[in-house]
């Protein structure tokens, strides 16, 4: 739960899949540069930066849209986020 991380030190951890490309416009967009992209069975993995020059994956199906290069702008499905204990790692919540 995500208020039992209110007040803690954490480190929020994303799985590829719960990234998706999003216009510039749309509220908190997150603004990155694509690297790089491979086709992996039935998805499509993206390397994309981040201004801060953190690597992130985003996986999507194939044949679906996605930007195969230059800058970019992610969006976060915040319910899939997990979170962890900055101090012990450990996951907090379910």
């Amino acid at each position: 739960a995500p208020e039992a991380a209110i007040g803690r030190d954490c480190v929020i951890g994303l799985r590829p899949e719960t990234l998706h490309f999003v216009a510039e416009s749309e509220p908190g967009a997150i603004p990155v540069t694509v690297e790089a992209e491979t086709p992996l069975n039935e998805k499509i993995v993206t390397l994309v930066r981040t201004v801060r020059g953190r690597e992130i994956l985003v996986s999507r199906p194939s044949g679906t849209p996605g930007q195969s290069g230059g800058k970019a702008h992610l969006a976060v499905n915040a319910k899939s986020a997990l979170l962890f204990d900055h101090a012990s790692g450990e996951r907090i919540g379910s």
